[in-house]
C-alpha cells in the first residue's frame, strides 16, 4: 500500500485531537459523564456493584451499557486517559482498513471518504462536549470496521464488529438494523428499491433486530418498572408540559435532518446514473428514520430543556455511525465520478453545515480552542496531583468540578452531585469558595475533617 504524504494526513487528525481533547480534560472543560463511563468499566473489578459509578448510582437501571466492563483492560491503570486513547487508536484502525479496501480508487477518493471518519462532524463526536465521553461514541469506529469487514467479507471480523456494538447500548439493533440492510441492498438489480428491500433474508434480518431491540427495552422496563424507565420517564415529562413539545420537535427534527443532509449529499459524487442515485438517497433516508426517531424519544429524557434534544454527541455518533460507513460501502462499490476533480471539499463542507446546525453559539470557542482558560498555578496543580497519589488506588473522592480531573483514575464525584450526608469518601477536595459546605451534616463533617480527610486548595485569584 503506496502512502503518499497527503495520504497520511487523515491519520494525524486523530492524534491531534487526542491531545486537543486531553488539554481540555485538564482545563476542566468537561464535566461529570466521562469519570461515571470511566467507573461503569473498573467497577466489578474492585468489587463494586456491576455498572456502578459515584455519580449517578446504579447505571445498570439507566441503559445496557454492557461494552463498558469489557474496556476495563484500557481504564484500570489510565482512567479515562485509557478512554480517549482507545477511541483514537479504534479511530486509526478504521482509517486503516479503509484506506487498504479504497486503494484502488485513489487518493482523491480516499481523502474524501476518509473525511467522513475525521472530518467536522467525525472531530465533534470526538470531542463530546460538555461531557467528555460516552461508550456510545465508539458507535462510530466501530461501524466503520464493520464496513470493511462486510466489504472484505470476513466472517470473524463481521461477528466481532457486530458483538461490540450490539453490546454499546440499547439502541445499537436499531443502528445494526440499518446497516445489514444497507449492505445487503443489490448492487446490479436494477428493481424497484421496494422490491428489492422485501426480500426473505432481509425480512429475517428486520425480524431479528427487531426482537433484540425489544428485549433490550423489556430488560431496562423489567428493571425500574415502566414509570421509572427513561421511555417511562421521558412520556410522563410530556405530559407535565405539553406546550414545548412542538419546539422541543422542530429543535430536535431540525438537527438530525442537517446531520442526514450531511450523509446524502456525498453519494451525489458516485459513479453510477441518476437513477441509481436517486435509489441510494431514497434507501439511506428510509434506513436512518428509525435513528433519527430514536434520537428524538432518547431526547424526551431531557424534556422540556433542548440543550440534549439535538447534536448531542453520543446521538450525532449513532446515527453517523450509520451514514459514514453507508457512504464507505458504496464508494467502494463504485468510486467517485471523474468529473468530480476535488470530492474532498463536498464531503467536508456539508459536514460543516451540519455543525454549524447543531452546535450551539456557546460551544464554538471551546471547538476552536479559543475558550476562556481557568488555569491553576504550578503550585496548585502540584498540590493537586500529590494529593491524588498520596491515595490507595480507586479510592473514592468528592471534590469541586474543576478539580475532576486530576482525580480521574480513582470513583470521583463533583461536590454539586446530589450530596449525600451517608458518603464515606477518603477524601474531600474541596476550595475557599467552593458552593456550600462539602457535607450537609455540620457534625459529620466536622468529624471527617478532624480524621485528615479533607484536602483543602485555594483557588487562583
Amino acid at each position: 500500500m503506496n502512502f503518499r504524504p497527503i495520504g497520511i494526513l487523515p491519520f494525524l487528525i486523530p492524534v491531534l485531537w487526542l491531545g486537543y481533547k486531553w488539554i481540555l480534560f485538564r482545563d476542566g472543560v468537561y464535566a461529570v459523564d466521562v469519570h461515571a463511563h470511566t467507573q461503569l468499566c473498573i467497577s466489578w473489578l474492585d468489587g463494586r456493584p456491576f455498572l456502578t459509578d459515584t455519580v449517578y448510582g446504579n447505571h445498570f437501571l439507566l441503559h445496557n451499557y454492557f461494552l463498558n466492563p469489557l474496556l476495563a483492560p484500557f481504564v484500570y491503570g489510565a482512567g479515562s486517559l485509557g478512554l480517549f486513547g482507545l477511541h483514537t487508536v479504534l479511530c486509526l484502525v478504521a482509517l486503516f482498513l479503509w484506506r487498504q479496501d479504497l486503494a484502488g480508487r485513489g487518493g482523491r477518493t480516499w481523502l474524501a471518504v476518509s473525511a467522513l471518519l475525521v472530518g467536522p462532524l467525525g472531530y465533534w463526536v470526538f470531542c463530546d462536549l460538555t461531557q467528555g465521553w460516552h461508550v456510545e461514541l465508539l458507535y462510530l469506529p466501530l461501524a466503520a470496521c464493520w464496513a470493511s469487514a462486510w466489504h472484505r467479507r470476513s466472517s470473524a471480523g463481521l461477528f466481532a464488529a457486530t458483538l461490540a456494538i450490539a453490546l454499546v447500548k440499547e439502541n445499537a439493533p436499531v443502528l445494526l438494523c440499518a446497516l445489514f440492510l444497507f449492505a445487503s441492498f443489490p448492487d446490479k438489480d436494477r428493481s424497484s428499491l421496494i422490491r428489492n428491500l422485501a426480500t426473505r433474508s432481509n425480512g429475517w434480518i428486520l425480524l431479528a433486530f427487531t426482537l433484540l431491540f425489544a428485549a433490550g427495552l423489556i430488560w431496562l422496563s423489567a428493571l425500574n418498572g415502566w414509570g421509572h424507565s427513561r421511555l417511562g420517564l421521558a412520556i410522563q415529562a410530556v405530559r407535565r408540559h405539553p406546550e414545548a413539545l412542538g419546539s422541543y420537535l422542530i429543535r430536535s427534527l431540525t438537527g438530525n435532518l442537517a446531520i442526514l443532509a450531511g450523509g446524502l449529499v456525498p453519494f451525489l459524487l458516485l459513479a453510477i446514473s441518476t437513477t441509481r442515485k436517486k435509489q441510494y438517497l431514497l434507501l439511506v433516508t428510509l434506513l436512518a428514520l428509525p435513528l433519527i426517531l430514536s434520537n428524538i424519544v432518547e431526547g424526551l429524557a431531557y424534556y422540556p430543556y433542548s440543550r440534549n434534544a439535538f447534536g448531542f454527541p453520543p446521538r450525532t455518533a449513532f446515527l453517523w455511525g450509520f451514514l459514514a460507513p453507508a457512504h464507505f460501502l458504496a464508494a467502494a462499490r463504485y468510486g467517485y465520478d471523474l468529473k468530480f476533480r476535488f470530492p474532498f471539499p463536498a464531503t467536508t463542507v456539508v459536514q460543516l453545515a451540519a455543525l454549524a446546525v447543531i452546535a450551539e453559539p456557546r460551544i464554538w470557542p471551546v471547538l476552536t480552542g479559543l475558550y476562556p482558560r481557568y488555569a491553576l498555578s504550578k503550585e496548585q496543580e502540584s498540590a493537586l496531583e500529590a494529593a491524588s497519589r498520596s491515595l490507595p488506588s480507586h479510592s473514592e473522592v468528592i471534590c469541586d468540578l474543576r478539580v475532576l480531573p486530576f482525580f480521574h483514575q480513582h470513583y470521583v464525584s463533583a461536590l454539586t452531585d446530589t450530596l449525600q450526608t451517608d458518603r464515606q469518601p477518603d477524601l474531600w477536595v474541596y476550595s475557599e469558595k467552593s458552593t456550600g459546605n462539602p457535607c450537609k451534616n455540620q457534625q459529620k463533617y466536622q468529624q471527617i475533617q478532624a480524621n485528615g480527610l479533607v484536602f483543602l486548595w485555594k483557588k487562583r485569584k
